[in-house]
This record gives C-alpha cells, structure tokens and sequence, in this order.
C-alpha cells in the first residue's frame, strides 16, 4: 500500500477529441508546504503534507502592528521563503505590494503601488535572459502577473449643483431614515438663504433612499458616473435615483459660500450610491451598480516596472491566476474556469466546475489546485476542462484568498534557516 501518510492527487489531461482514454498523472505532494492567509482575520496558516500537520504562524502585520486584512492574491518564487502578497490600503484605497516572511507572518511594505483597485490572483514566473560569460552566474528576469480589479467605486458618483426651483415636479427631494426608523424629508424649502450649516458649509449629510434633484448651473457644473462611465447630466431634466433602505446611498447637502455662519451661495448635492436605480424624466428606471473589470498586470520585481498586457482586454472579472509557462493563465470566474492568453488575447472557457467561490489558483508540477470556499477544501481541478482531478482535501484551513505551494526544504525550520 505504501506510506499511508503520503498524498496523491490525480491530474487528468483530457483526450476525448482524440477518442482514447484519459491519461493520468499523479502528483505527490508529500514535499510541499501550503501557506495560506485567512482573508478576514489575515492569521497566516502552514500545513505540512508529510505528516498532515496544520500550524497557525500569526497574523499578517505590518512593522507598527497593523494587521493587514483582505488578502486575495499571493505569488512565491522558488528558491525563497518570503511570500509576495498583495494588500489595498484602506487609508488611501491603493494596491500594495508586501514581502510576508513565512516564520514570523510579518509584511514588509515593497515599492511597487499597483493604484486603486484589488488583486484577486497573483502568479510568479522566471526567465532565463542571454546566455552569462563563462564562470558567471545566469541572469533571470523575475515576474509576477497580478489580476487586478478595478472600476467605479459606486453605481453613481458626483455632484450636482441644484436648481432653486419651487416646481413640485422638479422640487429637490430627499428622504431619509431617522434613528427612530421614521421616514425624513428634506426640499428646496428647507434650504433656503442663512441656513444653518457647519463650518463647511454642510446642511445635512448621510444615508437616504430616495433623491429627486434638477439640475442647474452651465453644463461643466453638473457630472456623474453611471455605471462605472462619465455621465453629462441635463440642465432641462429631473433626476430621480432610488435605492432599498437597506442599500441606502451617502448624500452631503452643501452650500458653497457662508457668510457668519449662515449659507449664501449656491447648493450642491454629493452623492455616492452603490446598487440602487436612475431615472431620468418619465423614462423608465435604469438599474445602477459598481462596475469592476479586471486586467492582467506584469511586475518586474527587480526593476519594479509595471506593464498592463494590453494584448488581452479581458471581457469579466476574475479570481486565481495560474501558469505554467508564463504565457498561458488559468483564472476562475464563479464556477467556470477560463484559460487567457495574453499574446493571442484571448478569453477561452475550459468549462465548468463542480465547485463554487474557487480562490488562490495554484499549480504543483502540472496538476492545478484551488480553495473551494464555500466547503473550505483544497480542491484539484482538472485544467482542460475545469472537472474535478480528485477528492477535494481537508487541510484544515477557512477562507483563504490565496494559497502558496513552497518545498518543505525551503519553508521555514526551527532552529530557523537563513532567510532571503
């Protein structure tokens, strides 16, 4: 039978177009240390495949103990024993890069800031460059791909200067939710000439559910974003944008101009409202919501170049990321697999999985593997036609964003190794 303590995965490559029977190969893991980190609490976990021991490191903080949450997206590169992860800030809303040291699970801050957005799938790969002079070392280039996601930050965003019109079509509404769970309404009569406001200039501000608003003012006045796209609002209509009280959407009434305190100038509305509806006159109501794509990023971790891989304008969104020649990804979208080449630029479905909510793309040797959340299993999947390649296996672990396969030999030992 065997060592009953090693594990074998079975990685089927599919051959039906050619009519004969699938070949296997099986994968033996029983070399391999997995790290993951749990993507709500940032607890960086390690588990030995040898003797199927599961052992929390600690939670993934920054120098002054700031513990970093959301972690979607993690490459490694062999050889090493830091961890190259991928954070967005909540202080500034943009994508870091971290060296997470796989002992002690502290993350040093790199260089590289990917702008506004999240990673959702990470992937490293080497390339040998031109052949060294005798006696000299080979150069390599070392490469992380990133799936970065990106878009509107809300439904609809911007601010509209409002038109003092009395009209009771056209009349600036605003209905809110008190603490008492009592409907509010807030018009154009409330904001008349010395109201009172704060230092600035705001009347009111927080979550409603309801806005009826006509704009005013030249054109260049009054913009928003629909739907993740620039939107020139109409000085002759009357925009009613509704969303479930549950979904409430952030509004700051504000008067640009105060003298003693009191509003004197001209009245603007603030708006941010992620999933909710825009209704423009009688037309009927358009549905709104945050509009997110993603693109494949190159970092050069050496030069720290980045490189958005315009060949491929991907058409969805995407989690994991996978390769094994640095040309070809794998990536999952619900419970489809897709296949995406960058130089082809093209978006190929490989089919669907038998599991859902599938994070933390990985490939050993040639068998691919990711973390089915809704099961928190270690799922093998088969990569021509995203079937399952195996059991998925218990390794003890919830919610991982993102897993790593290091060499036991690499990972870290007590007493410790050196380290990169």
């Amino acid at each position: 039978m065997g060592n009953p303590r090693k594990i074998w995965v079975t990685a089927i490559t599919a051959l039906l177009a050619l009519g004969t029977t699938a070949a296997a190969q099986e994968t033996n893991l029983d070399d391999t240390t997995l790290f993951g980190i749990n993507r709500q609490t940032g607890q960086l976990w390690r588990y030995d495949f040898a003797d199927q021991n599961l052992a929390p490191i600690a939670k993934v903080r920054k120098s002054d103990g700031e513990i970093l949450l959301g972690i979607d997206a993690s490459a490694y590169f062999v050889d090493f024993q830091q961890i190259h992860a991928f954070w967005t800030d909540p202080n500034d809303n943009q994508i870091k890069m971290l060296h997470v040291d796989t002992e002690t699970a502290n993350a040093a801050l790199d260089v590289v800031n990917l702008g506004t957005g999240t990673v959702h799938g990470a992937v490293s790969w080497t390339t040998d460059l031109a052949a060294p002079a005798e006696g000299e070392p080979q150069l390599k280039k070392w490469e992380i791909f990133a799936l970065v996601k990106s878009g509107s930050a809300a439904g609809v965003a911007g601010g509209i200067y409002l038109n003092p019109s009395n009209d009771e079509g056209a009349q600036f509404t605003l209905k809110y939710m008190d603490a008492e769970g009592e409907e509010q309404t807030i018009t154009r009569n409330d904001l008349h000439k010395n109201s009172d406001v704060n230092e600035d200039g705001v009347y009111w501000e927080g979550y409603c559910h309801y806005l009826r608003i006509q704009p005013h003012g030249n054109g260049d006045q009054n913009s928003l974003m629909i739907n993740g796209e620039a939107y020139m609002v109409d000085n002759e209509e009357v925009y009613v944008i509704e969303t479930p009280v549950e979904d409430a959407m952030f509004i700051r009434v504000q008067n640009d101009s105060l003298k003693n305190g009191k509003a004197m100038g001209l009245w603007w509305s603030d708006i941010t409202l992620t999933t909710g509806t825009f209704q423009v006159g009688d037309a009927a109501p358009t549905p709104v919501a945050p509009t997110l794509s993603s693109k494949l990023m190159s970092i050069d971790t050496q030069t720290r170049e980045l490189n958005t891989m315009m060949d491929l304008t991907l058409t969805r969104t995407y989690d994991g990321l996978a390769t094994t020649d640095g040309a070809t990804f794998y990536a999952t979208s619900g419970n489809e697999l897709y296949q995406l080449s960058p130089a082809g630029g093209t978006e190929s479905l490989m089919g669907t999985m038998p599991h859902n909510q599938v994070l933390g793309l990985e490939f050993k040797d040639d068998a691919l593997f990711g973390f089915e959340l809704v099961n928190n299993k270690l799922a093998p999947i088969n990569p021509s036609n995203g079937t399952s390649a195996g059991v998925p296996y218990n390794v003890s672990m919830t919610d991982l964003g993102t897993i790593t396969f290091m060499p036991t030999e690499m990972a870290p030992a007590k007493p410790r190794v050196a380290f990169d």
